[in-house]
């Protein structure tokens, strides 16, 4: 059998997986339209690793006139009403279903309740317009009843097919080519929108740097965001190295997957990061409306 005739069948496979799946989830069709302001073609998505910090200062004023996206915990810091950014993304289960699915112990998720709690009410009070961003398959779970904030929702399950197919579903978030980073649909989102330009900021993508596995085998995981001063340390009790460093390579070939299909369309500003699929240049040069390579 050839090899041709095998990544055909594997697409097609897929594409019927997909399409059932998608059937099945008729009720929760992604609703993002491509409604950016034809003004703008540039979109900032401000990601949390510990760079941002150092990578923005002094440009906070020109990213505040800016369209901007911000995502997950960021909301409870100073940085976001400096930048009151135009849209939010969240994706993780805890944000709409707790710990349903049993990500983590019940005694980890107890830790992380109450961050994830505080930013729902902080959005619940927001003053100023926002589009926030959320999984479809979620929508009915999640009550804001804020007047400045407008839900969307986008298809957060994973597409691998045709890659024709999988061009028409990301550029219409109805699939992501992967769920295991909140920066992955950020940038389908971004898309959708139909910006021109999107410059990452904050996306180191370092957390495999720590991993650790101690004499009980147990999998720990230390990280840092920008508004962290220490580490943050989490047992992963339900995956193992093995399942943990599958899921991060499939999240670093969705950012090549995404760069072949949407060609310059993506540029890395950050000045630390992993990510190797995007063009990378500095935020100084973007705002001085350079494109030197750093």
């Amino acid at each position: 059998m050839g090899i041709g005739f095998k990544k055909f069948s594997f697409n097609s496979i897929e594409t019927l997986a997909f399409i059932k799946t998608l059937l099945w989830n008729l009720h929760a069709l992604p609703n993002i339209k491509s409604s950016k302001d034809t003004q703008n073609d540039e979109l900032f998505i401000i990601a949390n690793a510990p760079s941002l910090q150092q990578d923005i200062k002094g440009f906070e004023e020109f990213l505040a006139q800016k369209d901007v996206l911000m995502l997950n915990n960021s909301i409870l810091q100073p940085i976001f009403e400096t930048l009151k950014p135009k849209y939010y993304v969240l994706m993780d289960s805890a944000y709409f279903v707790g710990n349903a699915y049993q990500v983590t112990s019940d005694r980890t998720f107890a830790s992380q309740k109450e961050i994830f709690e505080k930013t729902l009410d902080t959005l619940k009070h927001t003053n100023h317009t926002l589009t926030l961003f959320i999984p479809s398959i979620w929508k009915d779970k999640l009550k804001i009843c804020n007047p400045n904030i407008t839900l969307q929702t986008y298809g957060v399950f994973k597409f691998e097919g045709f890659r024709w197919l999988q061009k028409f579903l990301f550029s219409r978030a109805f699939a992501v080519p992967s769920h295991s980073c909140v920066l992955i649909p950020s940038i389908i989102c971004a898309l959708r929108l139909g910006y021109k330009k999107i410059y990452l900021l904050g996306c180191e993508q370092s957390a495999f740097k720590g991993y650790e596995v101690d004499c009980n085998n147990t999998l720990r995981m230390e990280y840092k965001h920008f508004y962290k001063e220490k580490d943050t340390s989490y047992e992963l009790e339900r995956t193992n190295i093995a399942d943990s460093l599958y899921a991060d390579s499939e999240v670093f070939r969705s950012y090549r997957i995404i760069n072949d299909l949407f060609t310059n369309r993506i540029v890395n500003c950050a000045s630390v990061s992993y990510i190797d699929a995007f063009p990378r240049v500095s935020l100084a040069k973007v705002l001085g409306g350079g494109a030197i390579e750093i």
